[in-house]
């Protein structure tokens, strides 16, 4: 049986709809022809690669779209106390590389009133732009997603309004470096916990604690505790990479929400190397031995296997051919796992040719002369010298 193998490229990060689309039809077909290449079909449905059926990896297609994240960072707290001093926020982007600021394009921070907070990317709120409480949303300018939202406090002595702010213990964000590496931070809990003020002093708190699932990146959350005044909350994105809890004090209906993310690194690509191997021999030579040569990737040398060349060595004798494969995870490295090919006859010299020279003599006649005589004259291939035949000259 002959199978067809098929390599999906690195997708591009932010696809609409509309532009996943074709990706996605381009994929099925692509599967479609695997399965007339005689794969057999598991239960008639799904097409088997390895161990992965077809609807795992348009999972994992999906999956690697959504692998670019963005949320608000809390710089010094979510709240201040009675008008006295600042809250600075910014925008983070999240990938399998890790955490870069944002300071250009389309996502952007956004006040209630749809103005920009700050330049989008970074703001510092003084107490007249909190006024008790704020809500921030990170969004893209043009498009309705929301990718993050925060809540800015001012808790001021004396103030009848409820608000509320979400502090957490061990941050908001996990990410997993590339090739299933390990995620950061280690710690695998978060404890987000809402606390509501009244008149400048605490009225309630409530804990609800994220767990991180580490083989597959989701977020579970379940309640931990609470003191003082009722309060509830309600948990969104349960067994998600996003998962937000809308925090809620009963009595006034104040209500405070904060959202937990994850980030994993995708798979690096596979590189690969064909490698040629010379050897010149009076007799088809042996096949390599397996494993026997390497190819550094990171500085592109080929090591051949023992008895054999990397260029075509000089002499006279046939010259053969042995082609190995080398394939890495990544851009650099080494392989020195390697089955080459049975020698094959490139090239070998040849009988000598054919030599031939085309001759012209002359003689003066009154009347026509008679032809020369067959095998009369010669040519000599050495000296390039004609012997012309009895009574006629090389020259008129």
């Amino acid at each position: 049986m002959t199978i067809k193998r098929i390599s999906i490229p690195k997708i591009p990060q932010n696809l609409t709809i509309e532009q996943v689309s074709p990706i996605l039809n381009k994929l099925r077909q692509a599967m479609a022809e695997l399965q007339q290449q005689a794969l057999q079909p598991i239960d008639g449905k799904n097409i088997v690669f390895g161990t992965v059926t077809e609807k795992e990896m348009e999972q994992k297609f999906l999956t690697s779209l959504q692998s670019r994240q963005y949320y608000i960072e809390p710089l010094n707290g979510t709240s201040i106390k009675n008008s006295t001093g600042t809250l600075t926020i910014r925008v983070v982007q999240l990938d399998g590389s890790g955490a870069t600021l944002l300071s250009a394009g389309p996502i952007k921070m956004f006040k209630p009133d749809g103005t920009l907070a700050g330049n989008g990317y970074t703001w510092t709120a003084t107490a007249a732009d909190i006024n008790n409480s704020i809500i921030i949303t990170l969004k893209h300018e043009t498009e309705l997603t929301e990718w993050d939202t925060i809540t800015l406090v001012d808790i001021t002595d004396g103030g009848d309004a409820v608000v509320g702010a979400v502090d957490a213990d061990n941050g908001l964000v996990w990410t997993r470096a590339i090739n299933g590496g390990a995620w950061t931070p280690a710690t695998t809990t978060t404890d987000l916990t809402a606390t509501f003020y009244q008149l400048g002093a605490a009225i309630a708190t409530r804990v609800v604690r994220v767990t991180l699932n580490t083989s597959n990146g989701t977020l579970t959350a379940a309640f931990e505790s609470n003191s003082g005044e009722p309060t509830t909350h309600v948990i969104t994105g349960s067994g998600s990479t996003t998962l937000s809890i809308t925090f809620r004090h009963t009595a006034s209906g104040a209500s405070v929400i904060e959202s937990t993310l994850t980030v994993q690194g995708g798979d690096s690509g596979i590189s690969t190397h064909i490698g040629n191997v010379f050897q010149r021999s009076a007799t088809p030579p042996a096949t390599p031995a397996a494993d026997d040569g390497q190819y550094n990737f990171t500085t592109n040398v080929l090591t051949p296997p023992s008895g054999w060349s990397v260029e075509p060595p000089a002499g006279a004798d046939p010259l053969y051919v042995s082609t190995g494969s080398f394939s890495i995870i990544g851009p650099t490295g080494i392989d020195t796992t390697v089955t080459w090919t049975s020698p094959d006859l490139l090239v070998q010299d040849g009988g000598d040719g054919l030599s031939v020279f085309v001759a012209n003599v002359y003689q003066r006649s009154a009347t026509p002369p008679a032809t020369p005589t067959v095998n009369d004259g010669s040519y000599n291939f050495t000296t390039n010298t004609l012997t012309p035949p009895s009574g006629w000259s090389v020259t008129p």
